[in-house]
C-alpha cells in the first residue's frame, strides 16, 4: 500500500471504531427504552441504519487490504 492508501486506511480504521463505540451508545439507548413507546422503535430504526452503514464502511475498508496484496 502506498502513503495515500495507507493514511485512507488509518482514517478508515478511526472512523470505523467511533462507529462501534457510538452504535454501542445508540443500542444501550434503545434498550433502556420503554418496548412498546415510539422513541423505542425509532432508536431501533437507528441503531438498524447504522448497523448497515457500519457494514459498509467495512466493506469498504476491506478493498484497501484487497489493493495490498
Amino acid at each position: 500500500m502506498d502513503l495515500p492508501e495507507n493514511v485512507m486506511a488509518e482514517s478508515l480504521d478511526e472512523i470505523i471504531r467511533r462507529s462501534e463505540l457510538r452504535l454501542e451508545q445508540q443500542r444501550v439507548h434503545a434498550d433502556l427504552l420503554s418496548n412498546n413507546g415510539a422513541q423505542h422503535t425509532s432508536a431501533r430504526a437507528t441503531l438498524a441504519d447504522g448497523m448497515q452503514a457500519l457494514k459498509k464502511l467495512r466493506a469498504y475498508r476491506a478493498r484497501f487490504n484487497d489493493v495490498s496484496r
